[in-house]
């Protein structure tokens, strides 16, 4: 009777011995994994904080190509204005030669 119950215990000594030993394969590949995880994440916010970099780089461009617009769109006003007043002077000069010339008998 004691050898059937050492062999027992003996059976169930490498069952347990086999999956200590699967168990330890698994903690192995699921380490391996997380190692793998963690170099992707490391990765992954690298790209992550280079987009961040670029998308306020690119932010700050568009924020001074609409200066430099709104500048040009003030500044767009002058040549209506160069326009209006030349004529106007042309007016004038016109009207104060016709009258010089009417005044000298011309």
């Amino acid at each position: 009777m004691e050898l059937q119950a050492l062999g027992k215990i003996e059976s169930r000594l490498a069952r347990l011995e086999a999956l200590q030993e699967s168990n330890i394969r698994t903690i192995n590949d699921l380490t391996a994994n997380v190692s793998r995880l963690v170099e992707k994440l490391d990765r992954s916010d690298d790209i992550a904080r280079d987009a961040d970099q670029r998308a306020r780089s690119a932010h700050h461009r568009l924020d001074e190509l609409k200066k430099e617009v709104d500048g040009l769109r003030e500044n767009g006003n002058w040549l209506p204005k160069l326009i209006a007043s030349s004529v106007i002077t042309t007016i004038i000069g016109g009207a104060i030669g016709g009258v010089l010339a009417t005044a000298t008998g011309g």
